[in-house]
């Protein structure tokens, strides 16, 4: 079975204003026995709370949820878990701010006797941070009226949200913090009260699945003391941003999450990647990352080298691959399952037939020195970007000895790959060309270029354990330099 790359969870499909407007009294129970079992309640529940795709008709459906609320304790408990299973609140201006305090009370106290607590069904919360803009009269001074995120997180009834999810939602597993449109927010200029609040959230005994985008410059010692398995983190730290703050030392001591699955771009949530303990990642089975750098692929080996269990692993990369250093290697992860990599080449990084930097990268990866018993599946998507390149540029002619290519094949059917049961090569190109240039025929390029790359792997092609899947794909943009397009 191929490993497919890891998806996550970023859209929630419940809103908080159709849960916070509950009314706040006490349910009459009917004075007639329902007979119906309570599985077929259920059900009939469960249908009406899954979500639909027309908006019109999933308001509708809430509402009979809360309806259901006051008909008989046989509706009660099931309706009420569908509607604060999942909550979606966000944050930006003082109608927000009076939702996020209605759904505040709520969780805080009792809706009347014969309900459980709200706050028991919730198990997932996405909290979305906006810049905030008040109602003006007139659109001169809408401007003068803009609070930043920052501020917007300092906001009260924030910090009650947070702290009452941790003391009053005790089956959350799922805790997911955006900031939009994307931006970043350095954490040590936040509101101190913010930080704690989110600081005693994280780490809730509950709490498995933690994402938090985009806070930058997040303590080393973030994560210490929580019992999260799945962790997404994207910071959008910047190079010019100022170092990042010692680690607070009260936390050092604690313990590290049972991490499983860590999903990040390329800055990680630990500050330097020399104050992390490699206990962190000792039960880590899947990582997804992003390579932009030598400082990020550095990072990258470092952590793969203290994932003795990773099962699956995936790559974005841009630029040049080069290979890693020589002392890691692949073949050192023996329960490595899948393999997803991304290369995301750019103008500056051009194919070259026959001695392709990357391409020699990409083989120093998967030249192993020992066999990789376990490993499955290899999927690899080539994003070319060309500039003014004739049609036959990927081979540019009959008698060239591409060798690059065979040596992948003769290496991914060989010895050191006894279990591989799916290659999937995508080739992606797009190709830039002048005004008025006719050097390049897309037509002819497809048909051509996809015929050869099915000649350069006759071993994979013949291997009846393994599944072999070639695609290509070209955009043709119109463009004055490499960079452009019209």
């Amino acid at each position: 079975m191929g490993i497919k790359p890891y998806v996550p969870r970023f859209q929630t499909s419940k809103m908080v204003s159709e849960s916070s407007s509950l009314p706040n009294v006490s349910p009459k129970e009917n004075a007639n026995r329902i007979l119906l079992p309570q599985e077929v309640l259920d059900l009939i529940i469960d249908e009406i709370g899954t979500p639909p795709e027309d908006r019109d008709v999933f308001l509708e459906h809430q509402r009979t949820l809360r309806v259901f609320l006051f008909v008989s304790g046989a509706f009660r408990t099931r309706a009420l878990s569908i509607l604060f299973r999942r909550l979606a609140v966000s944050a930006h201006n003082e109608i927000s701010f009076d939702q996020i305090r209605a759904l505040t009370e709520i969780l805080g106290s009792s809706l009347g006797s014969g309900f459980d607590s709200p706050g028991r069904h919730i198990q997932e919360i996405t909290v979305s941070f906006f810049t905030g803009f008040e109602h003006a009269d007139n659109f001169d001074s809408l401007y003068d009226k803009e609070t930043s995120i920052r501020d917007v997180m300092a906001k009260q009834c924030v910090i009650d949200l947070l702290t009452t999810l941790h003391t009053k939602a005790p089956n959350l597993c799922a805790f997911f913090l955006h900031i939009k449109p994307d931006d970043s927010v350095d954490w040590t200029t936040l509101d101190i009260g913010f930080q704690n609040a989110l600081y005693a959230l994280v780490r809730s005994r509950s709490l498995i699945h933690l994402q938090i985008a985009h806070i930058s410059r997040l303590p080393s010692t973030f994560i210490k003391g929580a019992h999260i398995k799945v962790l997404q983190v994207y910071q959008l730290l910047e190079e010019s941003d100022p170092p990042f703050s010692p680690p607070n030392t009260t936390d050092v001591n604690l313990p590290n999450p049972p991490l499983e699955i860590f999903i990040t771009d390329h800055t990680y949530p630990f500050g330097t990647y020399l104050e992390w303990s490699p206990q962190l990642f000792a039960r880590l089975r899947i990582l997804v990352t992003f390579i932009a750098s030598k400082e990020d692929a550095a990072r990258t080996w470092e952590i793969l080298a203290a994932s003795p269990l990773l099962v699956t692993l995936q790559l974005d990369q841009i630029g040049a691959i080069e290979g890693p250093p020589s002392t890691f290697s692949l073949g050192q992860m023996q329960n490595l399952q899948g393999f997803v990599l991304t290369h995301n080449r750019t103008p500056l990084t051009p194919y070259i037939p026959t001695k392709d930097p990357s391409l020699t990268g990409f083989y120093e990866y998967l030249n192993v020195s020992s066999p990789m018993e376990a490993f499955e599946c290899l999927q690899v998507e080539f994003k070319f970007h060309e500039y003014n390149v004739k049609t036959n540029f990927f081979f540019p002619d009959d008698k060239t000895d591409f060798s690059q290519w065979d040596a992948l094949d003769k290496l991914l059917s060989g010895p050191k790959y006894p279990s591989l049961k799916q290659v999937s090569l995508a080739f992606r190109v797009t190709v830039r060309v002048p005004p008025q240039s006719k050097d390049f025929d897309n037509k002819v390029f497809l048909e051509t270029t996809m015929r050869k790359l099915r000649d350069e792997f006759p071993r994979l092609n013949a291997l009846e354990r393994v599944s072999f899947n070639l695609t290509l794909e070209s955009l043709v943009l119109v463009a004055v330099t490499m960079f452009d397009e019209e």
